[in-house]
């Protein structure tokens, strides 16, 4: 008579020598969800502190360009645009949005 292993006990070896990979593959999206948190929880107080009248209006900008972005995304990447090139068009535009916000007066 020979035994032989369960292969439910395989799996679950695999699993567990792996899942120091799988918590690193889901740490980004935790910083990534927590960045979008709190941009759209800081919007209005950031639209308050700059002095601009009536601040709840500008609460849909924010994510109408998080859904326009990740429908352009979903389009233009692998077959249009390379996952790098948009990392870096995505980038330039943030940063050249943070310097339109840190060196343009807030009365605009």
């Amino acid at each position: 008579m020979q035994i032989q292993q369960c292969p439910t006990t395989q799996t679950v070896s695999i699993l567990s020598s792996g899942s120091h990979i799988l918590f690193l593959e889901q740490l980004p999206y935790s910083f990534y969800v927590g960045s979008e948190t709190i941009v759209l929880g800081t919007l209005i107080d950031y639209a308050s502190e700059l002095g601009l009248p009536h601040p709840h209006t500008y609460s849909w900008i924010t994510p109408i360009s998080i859904s326009i972005g990740y429908i352009a995304g979903i389009i233009l990447i692998p077959k249009y645009l390379s996952q790098t090139k948009a990392l870096q068009i995505c980038s330039f535009v943030a940063l050249f949005g943070t310097l339109l916000v840190l060196f343009t007066p807030g009365c605009l």
